[in-house]
C-alpha cells in the first residue's frame, strides 16, 4: 500500500471480488523512460498474468484551471483516473430469461428446470422494452421528462448499509446518465443480455442491487406497482431492500475522459487506449466464458430462487 501511495496510484472505478473489468484505467507516476509507449506496455504485460492485460499507455497533462479540485487525498496528482473521469460504464450480463416472468413450473422445478428454461429462452423486443421502462427510473427517479443531469437520486438502499456513513459520510446520492439493455451474447446455449449503466460516483454494489431489484420486479415479487417500488427505493425508503445480483455478472466496461469534466486529461495517444477490437477480444476470450459457464448460471438460478422466496 505504501508503494502505491508513493507513485500516486489511482484507478477509474472499483471492481469487487468476483467482478470483471473489460477496460480499467489506472494512473501513476513513474520515472522518464527511453523506450516507446508500445515497448513500455510490452514490458508491463511480460510481468502480468494472461487474464490481466495493458492495452495502451499515454502520458498525462497537468490539471487544468477549469477542472474541479480532487479530494485532499488526491491533491498533487498530475492526473487522477477516478476524480478526472467524466463517466463510467458498467455492464451486468444477466440471463435474458430473468428479464421476463419465469414460468412457475420452471421455478418449482429448481435449478435444473431453470437452466433448461434459460437455454430455450430468447428475449423479445416487447420484453426488452418492459425492462428498459423500469431501468429508466434510475435516470429520472421515476419522474417523466427529467434529464439525467438535472438531479441526483438517493442510492443508499443500493449499497452495504455499513458503508453509508463509514465510507460515504452519509452522502449516497448518485447521478445516473444511462441505464438500458444493450448487446446480447449466447454462451453455452444461454442468451445473456448486458444491462449497461453509465454515471459517476457509483457506490459499492450499486449496479448489482439495481439489476437485482429490476429482475425481482419483472418476476412480480412485489405487491406494489414496480414504478412505486423504484420511486420509494430512490427516496431511500428502508422498506425497500434490493437483493444484490451475483458478482460474476458485473463488467467494468469503460471510462470516459472529456475536457471540462475533470482537472486533467491524458495527452495525445489516449484516443487509442480503448481499442474496441482489443477490448472485445479480451471480453470474448476471458470474461464471457466465465459469465456463461454452467456453474455461473447455476449460481444465478439459486440466487433467483433464494432472493424471491
Amino acid at each position: 500500500q505504501d508503494s502505491l501511495e508513493t507513485i500516486a496510484w489511482s484507478r477509474s472505478a472499483a471492481t469487487q471480488e468476483g467482478e470483471h473489468a473489460a477496460a480499467q484505467s489506472v494512473a501513476f507516476d513513474c520515472l522518464a523512460f527511453r523506450t516507446s509507449m508500445q515497448g513500455f506496455t510490452d514490458r508491463l504485460n511480460s510481468k502480468l498474468p494472461p487474464d490481466l492485460r495493458v492495452l495502451n499507455a499515454a502520458p498525462c497533462e497537468a490539471p487544468g484551471a477549469g477542472g474541479k479540485a480532487p479530494p485532499p487525498a488526491a491533491q498533487g496528482h498530475r492526473f487522477h483516473a477516478h476524480y478526472d473521469a467524466a463517466s463510467v460504464v458498467y455492464e451486468y450480463a444477466v440471463p435474458s430469461a430473468f428479464l421476463a416472468r419465469v414460468p412457475e413450473a420452471a421455478v418449482a422445478g429448481g435449478v435444473h428446470s431453470l437452466q433448461e428454461h434459460m437455454a430455450s429462452f430468447r428475449l423479445t423486443k416487447k420484453q426488452e422494452k418492459a425492462a428498459n421502462g423500469l431501468l429508466r427510473a434510475f435516470i429520472t427517479g421515476g419522474t417523466k421528462g427529467r434529464p439525467w443531469h438535472a438531479a441526483t437520486w438517493e442510492f443508499r438502499r443500493f449499497t452495504d448499509p455499513h458503508r453509508v456513513v463509514a465510507e460515504y459520510g452519509g452522502n449516497t446520492r448518485v447521478s445516473v446518465k444511462a441505464a438500458a439493455c444493450g448487446r446480447r451474447h449466447v454462451v453455452n446455449g444461454v442468451e445473456h443480455t448486458c444491462i449497461q449503466v453509465e454515471g459517476r460516483g457509483f457506490l459499492c454494489g450499486q449496479v448489482r442491487r439495481m439489476v437485482g431489484l429490476v429482475v425481482m420486479l419483472l418476476q412480480g415479487r412485489s405487491k406494489a406497482p414496480p414504478e412505486d417500488v423504484l420511486q420509494a427505493a430512490l427516496r431511500g425508503d428502508p422498506s425497500v431492500q434490493p437483493p444484490p445480483a451475483p458478482a460474476h455478472g458485473v463488467v467494468l466496461d469503460r471510462t470516459s475522459y472529456q475536457a471540462g469534466e475533470g482537472g486533467a486529461l491524458p495527452k495525445e495517444g489516449w484516443s487509442d487506449a480503448y481499442s474496441a477490437q482489443q477490448v472485445e477480444s479480451f471480453r470474448n476470450k476471458l470474461i464471457l466464458p466465465h459469465v456463461g459457464a454452467p456453474q455461473a448460471t447455476g449460481v444465478m438460478c439459486r440466487w433467483l430462487l433464494e432472493a424471491g422466496s
